[in-house]
């Protein structure tokens, strides 16, 4: 399994979303008592990208190159999830579009030191 966002390794996360739906609805009671259904179709789907306590490591230093790239307002990417291309942008509306939890807590982090429990917000577009 490979998992690369614009030239960046992040193999070992997961989509956390693997049956994202496409269909929104809306239900509301007419002044009559009838029921009405607004129905949509959604033209984007949301990515999730997790990794967990025991899987799915990343170093300080990919989440930084992470985070710059969330912080280029406007920009697109492209994931490859598996072989599976996508277009996405990170979710800054949610944020913090990337996550990750010290694994040790000192003060003098290294660019190598690990983090888990990684959350990527991405929206494909």
């Amino acid at each position: 399994m490979s998992v690369i966002l614009d030239s960046i390794d992040i193999t070992g996360l997961v989509r956390a979303d693997s049956f994202p739906s496409m269909t929104e609805a809306i239900t509301e009671v007419s002044s009559g008592g009838s029921i009405i259904v607004f129905e949509r179709n959604i033209l984007f789907s949301i990515i999730n990208l997790t990794g967990e306590k025991d899987s799915g490591w990343l170093t300080l230093t990919v989440l930084k190159e992470l985070q710059a790239l969330a912080q280029n307002m406007g920009s697109i990417y492209t994931l490859d999830y598996e072989g599976e291309l996508f277009t996405v942008r990170f979710r800054n509306e949610e944020p913090p579009a990337v996550h990750g939890d010290k694994i040790i807590n000192r003060s003098n982090q290294d660019g190598s030191d690990y983090y888990n429990n990684i959350f990527i917000k991405l929206m494909e577009v």
